[in-house]
């Protein structure tokens, strides 16, 4: 019981530090800037909006590893479950002004950075537990 409520809080933990990453800075790089679909911004814009995917997908994923109950590479896995079902959402329903091809790059970056948090909190507990411990001089 308490593996699934662990890996419960890493799927509802994760996700829900993307949405928030995500819903707020995409809107306010939208009131910075104006523009409300990435597709055909100038550079700086696209820039900013892939960063804050990048930095959602991050957050998402270690916050994920750190919490749940598995390795936390396989943790970061669990996020990308409600992740797929929000871009198929998106992909299906969403009639924005962007191609298709634009949205799939967008949320396979955000899959790989998700994957990629968890990866790095996994490299961070590898590389504690490598490190010899030291004795306290007296």
């Amino acid at each position: 019981m308490r593996v699934l409520m662990r890996s419960l809080a890493a799927i509802v933990g994760g996700y829900g530090a993307i949405m928030v990453i995500t819903v707020y800075g995409f809107r306010a790089l939208h009131q910075a800037s104006g523009f409300r679909d990435w597709y055909g911004t100038p550079p700086p814009v696209l820039l900013a909006a892939t960063l804050v995917t990048i930095i959602a997908g991050l957050a998402g994923g270690s916050l994920a590893g750190q919490v749940g109950p598995f390795r936390p590479i396989a943790n970061a896995a669990l996020v990308l479950l409600p992740v797929t079902a929000d871009s198929t959402w998106v992909f299906l329903y969403y009639h924005g002004g962007s191609p298709k091809w634009f949205e799939t790059l967008g949320a396979l970056t955000l899959m790989v950075f998700t994957f990629a948090g968890g990866a790095l909190i996994e490299l961070r507990s590898r590389s504690r537990r490598q490190q010899p411990r030291t004795e306290p001089s007296s």
